[in-house]
């Protein structure tokens, strides 16, 4: 189950034995795995929230992009703010660029666009009430929280409508989620509150 999930990422980054990126890589790698069990015609759209944007989530979730066999068994697209991932691909070519390797763009996309996704280009979908400000990196915010709240509830909403097949969440922060009004401590409570 997802809390079996959860305790165990947490076992792990507890005991030094795996990263983030490596734990949500393998999460995400395993999610899509267990969707292309059914018959499709064309891999299935699968949505990647951004988790909060003052957090790790941004970073970890152009760390995982970069995966090639995750995007030739899914259609990725990342939600959330197209300046908060175009920040973190920043970093990421920043450290590509003294590592001898190279990072991707970012494109913004609407849910209708039915193209692959690849490793070299972001696919974003961004909330239609996402960050309306930039966000201070490594502080806990009410914007934060807000901004990590609608990339869920548009995934949510997507999925829902049939515009995807499913969602994968990065990372929020409890404290933000609370800064900015809300009660639910995390993923799973906004998703049941959602149905």
């Amino acid at each position: 189950s997802g809390k079996h999930l959860l305790h165990g990422i947490a076992t792990l980054l507890r005991s030094g034995k795996g990263s983030t990126t490596t734990i949500f890589k393998a999460n995400l790698n395993s999610f899509i795995g267990c969707h292309m069990h059914r018959s499709h015609s064309t891999p299935p759209i699968i949505l990647v929230t951004c988790g909060d944007p003052a957090g790790i989530g941004p970073e970890v979730v152009v760390a995982a992009w970069t995966t090639p066999a995750l995007h030739g068994r899914a259609r990725l697209r990342v939600v959330g703010d197209a300046a908060t991932m175009a920040d973190a691909l920043a970093v990421a070519r920043d450290q590509a660029a003294s590592s001898g390797t190279t990072a991707g763009g970012l494109e913004v996309v609407s849910a209708a666009d039915p193209r692959r996704s690849g490793p070299e280009t972001l696919l974003i979908i961004p909330p239609p009430h996402g960050v309306t400000a930039p966000i201070a990196k490594a502080a806990i915010t009410a914007a934060g929280g807000r901004a990590a709240v609608a990339a869920v509830e548009t995934a949510f909403e997507l999925v829902q409508t049939g515009q995807a097949q499913a969602l994968v969440t990065g990372p929020l922060h409890k404290e933000a989620l609370r800064a900015a009004g809300r009660d639910e401590p995390g993923h799973t409570e906004l998703l049941a509150r959602a149905c």
